[in-house]
């Protein structure tokens, strides 16, 4: 985390947040879910992978914690926050999106993570729900 304020604090560097986490759907399905698939089939650990997922469908909701408006930020942007907002109350809505998801929606061990963290950050925040997770880690 420190490392991410200091590189975002640095006036050289001239990256946004906002660049970063564009097009977060052929993100996650490029670069995170093979990660989880690859994790539950060692039987490691998902928690920190359902935290990011449930990060970013938070994102996708289209509202920061303070209230303000997300502008959309992925060409799927309207599909994602329809769920996202569905998800608040019923979380494996989420990962009922099969064209990103497919069959880790039917995976206990991460549908539970992910239910888990996604009602943490609502509950408590972003950032409430990363203090927890480095806490249990």
């Amino acid at each position: 985390v420190e490392l991410i304020e200091r590189r975002f604090a640095n006036p050289q560097i001239r990256d946004t947040t906002r660049r970063v986490a564009f097009d977060g759907s052929s993100r996650h399905t490029g670069f995170i879910l093979p990660v989880i698939r690859d994790a539950l089939r060692v039987n490691a650990s998902v928690e920190g992978l359902a935290l990011v997922e449930a990060i970013w469908a938070r994102m996708c909701e289209g509202t920061r914690e303070d209230g303000t408006i997300i502008a959309p930020n992925d060409p799927n942007w309207d599909a994602l926050q329809t769920v996202a907002r569905t998800a608040r109350l019923r979380p494996q809505a989420w990962l009922e999106q099969s064209n990103y998801y497919g069959d880790l929606a039917s995976s206990e061990v991460f549908a539970d993570a992910f239910t888990h963290w996604l009602s943490v950050v609502w509950e408590h925040g972003t950032e409430a729900a990363i203090q927890r997770y480095i806490q249990s880690a």
